[in-house]
């Protein structure tokens, strides 16, 4: 592992878990930054309009939802706002980052990306079901919801019962955390990845 840096171990420790799903990792040597963005996609088969936290409205057969996360030097931390990413990791620029914490990241990236799947399909598949009631009578309602299948029948009404319909990536922060701990732990864990300067 000659010359392993905090980048090419983070990508490498990427590249392994995240084998399944469409991840990009973007450094920005100028910022001292590694954003990494993640996405998962589901079909749109009836081109429902979805809108985005920018009020987006998109209407494509395959969806798309992004997010990112981001390693950033501690001396740019008044300049990160937070919140834009669904978790936020500050590195010293000067010492690294230990081996424990960027595996620890790997892993519950994976985790929420697995836990997100099966969610954002739900929340596709719920959004379309509440459109389809869109601008119909009551009498049209009742032969809709007659015409849907048991299982999207209990979809529709757990839809209905919700103030609103919202998807968005969820990180463990908790699980992430007491993962670091149990890796500070071991030798491997404590290996310190230098951030690369050039």
């Amino acid at each position: 592992m000659t010359n392993e840096t905090l980048v090419t171990y983070l990508e490498k420790a990427l590249e392994n878990q995240m084998n399944e799903y469409d991840f990009a990792l973007d450094w920005s040597k100028a910022n001292r930054s590694i954003k990494i963005s993640v996405r998962l996609f589901a079909e749109n088969q009836k081109q429902v309009a979805f809108e985005d936290a920018g009020q987006v409205v998109s209407q494509e057969e395959i969806l798309e939802f992004e997010d990112a996360a981001l390693f950033f030097g501690q001396s740019n931390e008044s300049t990160v706002n937070k919140g834009n990413y669904f978790t936020t990791i500050a590195f010293d620029e000067k010492k690294g980052l230990e081996k424990g914490i960027i595996d620890a990241f790997a892993t519950s990236l994976k985790e929420m990306m697995d836990n997100s799947q099966e969610k954002f399909l739900d929340f596709v598949e719920e959004t379309t079901l509440v459109s389809g009631m869109v601008g119909l009578n009551d009498e049209e309602i009742k032969a809709y919801f007659t015409s849907l299948s048991d299982d999207q029948q209990d979809k529709l009404l757990k839809a209905l019962e919700k103030e609103e319909l919202t998807f968005e990536f969820v990180f463990d922060q908790k699980t992430f955390e007491e993962q670091v701990e149990k890796n500070l732990q071991t030798e491997d864990g404590q290996v310190i990845l230098t951030y690369p300067l050039y």
